[in-house]
């Protein structure tokens, strides 16, 4: 037996031990766990037994009267979560994939991003290979990198596709700069503002820990036009962003295409005018072969148009369309 073998029976040994270990915590009690499982409780405390033994510490504090996680167990939960949910997601893609003949396409699409394009893409995907199932899920851009680079994952929809060793990205569009303030701001009702004006202000910019090199793009497009901004406060999202700036900590800076469809009382969105915006686009495992991935490919680089414009008055008006793709269609400057 080699390795791999020896590897793939150790863990489907674990599987049964670690299913009850995880009922077990999540009920907190022994017999509702086994009825959960249905299972006699006789065998689900043997499993948590064995378990316990294997790793060598208590996973549960017992008393006569409760039953609580131990440090060991606090420890473990996720871990034993995050493996079942593994396991049985490969279940479920050898089944789809056995029913159908077509290996379903996992793919992630970032938190507060336009996904305009793939509502546009999608059917057509599904009309051209009718027995596909697209999995979408939503992820940071940070745990696409690494879902793609340990092939969990087909392909990624996020902000400022990153240049990353093992990975190619096709760029699908662009936003525009949008700030966002307190109805009551001295800004709130102008029809638009320069970059320069708008670097005046304090700033509140997002967080980077999602998707670092949004941040990064929004520096580069500062530093460009020789700024310095004062970063006076960030959010989690827009929504943090926009809890800031309602305690008035400064202005709010994020992608147009957000404050399109993020509407909020009190709030005031501004246009920022600048040639530099934020790109969206494709990211994927360099040897990924998926068919389905080939062709959602050819359909975003056939469509030419910009679903940022009808949110866009300020762009509508003077014509620029700012899409990207791999044809040479009409690109912002880089």
């Amino acid at each position: 037996m080699n390795r791999s073998e020896i590897a793939n029976d150790l863990v489907v040994d674990h599987l049964r031990p670690l299913r009850c270990f995880v009922a077990v915590a999540d009920e907190l009690h022994f017999g509702r766990a086994a009825e959960r499982l249905l299972l006699p409780q006789s065998t689900v405390s043997e499993q948590v037994k064995k378990l316990e033994l294997e790793l060598g510490g208590q996973l549960f504090i017992r008393t006569s009267r409760r039953v609580a996680l131990s440090g060991l167990g606090d420890l473990l939960l996720p871990e034993a979560r995050r493996a079942l949910a593994a396991v049985a997601h490969a279940y479920q893609l050898a089944r789809d994939t056995a029913s159908t003949g077509v290996v379903p396409l996992h793919i992630a699409i970032a938190a507060d991003i336009d996904a305009g394009e793939l509502a546009h893409a999608f059917p057509l995907l599904r009309a051209s290979m009718p027995a596909l199932k697209i999995v979408p899920s939503q992820r940071s851009t940070a745990d696409q990198i690494e879902a793609l680079l340990h092939r969990r994952l087909h392909v990624g929809f996020v902000w400022e596709p990153p240049s990353t060793d093992g990975l190619e990205h096709q760029l699908i569009g662009t936003t525009g700069i949008d700030a966002f303030v307190p109805d009551d701001h001295t800004i709130a009702d102008r029809e638009q503002i320069s970059l320069e004006e708008l670097c005046e202000h304090p700033l509140v910019l997002f967080s980077s820990a999602p998707n670092p090199w949004v941040r990064q793009r929004f520096s580069s497009i500062v530093h460009d036009a020789g700024l310095e901004p004062l970063i006076a406060a960030e959010g989690f999202g827009y929504d943090g962003q926009v809890a800031e700036v309602l305690a008035g900590a400064g202005v709010g800076v994020t992608a147009r295409s957000i404050t399109a469809t993020r509407a909020m009382p009190g709030i005031a969105h501004v246009p920022v005018i600048s040639d530099q915006e934020w790109r969206r686009g494709l990211i994927w495992h360099h040897d990924e072969t998926h068919p389905a991935l080939a062709r959602l490919r050819s359909i975003l680089a056939d469509t030419d148009t910009d679903t940022d414009t009808d949110a866009d008055p300020w762009r509508a008006r003077h014509g620029r369309t700012g899409v990207l793709s791999p044809r040479g269609a009409k690109q912002s400057p880089p």
